[in-house]
This record gives structure tokens, C-alpha cells and sequence, in this order.
């Protein structure tokens, strides 16, 4: 007949009855170094390796801290050209409506000159009220949508 060991984790009681007991460890670390156990660990298999661990977090810092730095940089730089290029089309859309208010006022020049001389000179009326109607009618839609914008605005 055989003889049955004893095994302490597992034990047979009397009646047929057999328990099992089971432990689990489970532990969590969090981190760029291992639990200071872990770190033991290495250290007792491999000696030296606490010290190399040690030396790669602390490159992994000194990485991390440029890689954040380089990526400040480049946000700052990237705002400052938003600003620059925002600036540059404020200056365009000014120079935009300097340039079409010239424009108009030669415009109304030019019209306000040929009325007076189909008027006077070559006797022709009906031209100068055409002519002279183009700027009235540019004066009243500019003021026309100046008082709209400073009602939009209140």
C-alpha cells in the first residue's frame, strides 16, 4: 500500500474531506524606482543593479524635464507667431479699408468734378444730377451703416 504524505497546504481530514488553503501576495507599486523589496531583490541577483536602476530614472528625469521644456518652447514660439500673425492682418484689414476710402473719395472727386462740368460747360443737366447722385448715394449708405453698426453694438 502507499503511504500518503503529509502536505501542509493540503490536508485530509477525517471523514473524506480534503482543504486546501491558498495565500496570494499581491502587491502594486507605482513609480519610475520599484518598491524598495524589489529593489533588495535585484540588488541580492544582481549586484550593482540598484545603482544602474537608480541612474536610469534619473535619466528618464532629466529626459522627461527636456522634452518638456523643448515642448514649452515650442508653444511659446507658436503663440508668439499667432500674435504676430494676427497683428499682421489687423494692419491689412486697416490698410483694406484706407485703401477703399480713397478709392471712394477719388471717386466721388471725379464725379463731383463731371457734374460741374456737363452742368456749366456742356450744358448737360441731366448727366450732372447722374453724376452727382453716384457720391450722395455713397454718403448716405456710409452713414446709413454707421448708424446700423452703433446700433448692433448696443
Amino acid at each position: 500500500m502507499r503511504q500518503n504524505r503529509r502536505n501542509p497546504a493540503s490536508a485530509q481530514r477525517p471523514g473524506g474531506v480534503t482543504t486546501t488553503v491558498t495565500s496570494t501576495k499581491v502587491s502594486a507599486h507605482s513609480g519610475p524606482l520599484p518598491a524598495p523589496e524589489t529593489l533588495a531583490d535585484y540588488e541580492h541577483f544582481l549586484p550593482g543593479s540598484a545603482e544602474r536602476i537608480f541612474k536610469m530614472a534619473e535619466a528618464q528625469l532629466a529626459h522627461r524635464l527636456r522634452m518638456e521644456e523643448s515642448q514649452m518652447q515650442a508653444d511659446i514660439a507658436h503663440r508668439e507667431d499667432l500674435v504676430v500673425l494676427q497683428q499682421s492682418g489687423q494692419k491689412a484689414a486697416f490698410r483694406s479699408d484706407l485703401v477703399g476710402q480713397i478709392m471712394g473719395f477719388a471717386i466721388a472727386i471725379v464725379c463731383v468734378c463731371g457734374a460741374i462740368y456737363a452742368g456749366l460747360v456742356a450744358d448737360k443737366p441731366i448727366v450732372a444730377g447722374i453724376l452727382l447722385g453716384v457720391p450722395i448715394i455713397g454718403i448716405v449708405q456710409a452713414v446709413r451703416g454707421m448708424m446700423t453698426k452703433d446700433k448692433s453694438q448696443k
